[in-house]
């Protein structure tokens, strides 16, 4: 991985006729550090490949949920962000070909695992 991170989350994709795993977010490894780094980085890590470096996400979230809806799209939803708003009640929908997102409807409240 490009970058030690928790609280992050993935999705699996397609590369050609393999699989990857692409990682969203989540708080920066600090081990210097007493204050998580909440991060908007992604990353895609596939088996015999050197890691690349995904899209940035459109916030700076961990704790957050994703679930792939269908080959071309995923969602992401929630989560928690330590130095900026708190909680997050945004959703967003992620262009897996594309690699893009496109903001989605607001919840009713912020929501995250924890």
């Amino acid at each position: 991985m490009l970058h030690g991170r928790e609280f992050a989350t993935n999705i699996i994709v397609d590369i050609g006729d393999n699989e990857a795993m692409h990682i969203f977010g989540g708080y920066l490894s600090q081990f210097d550090s007493t204050a998580p780094v909440t991060t908007a980085t992604s990353e895609i890590v596939a088996p015999g490949k050197l890691t690349e470096k995904g899209p940035d996400m459109p916030e700076k979230v961990g704790w957050h949920c994703m679930v792939k809806l269908n080959a071309s799209t995923a969602m992401y939803s929630g989560g928690y962000s330590y130095k900026n708003t708190g909680l997050y009640n945004s959703t967003y929908f992620y262009n897996i070909q594309e690699e893009t997102f496109v903001k989605g409807p607001d919840m009713i409240a912020g929501t995250s695992p924890f």
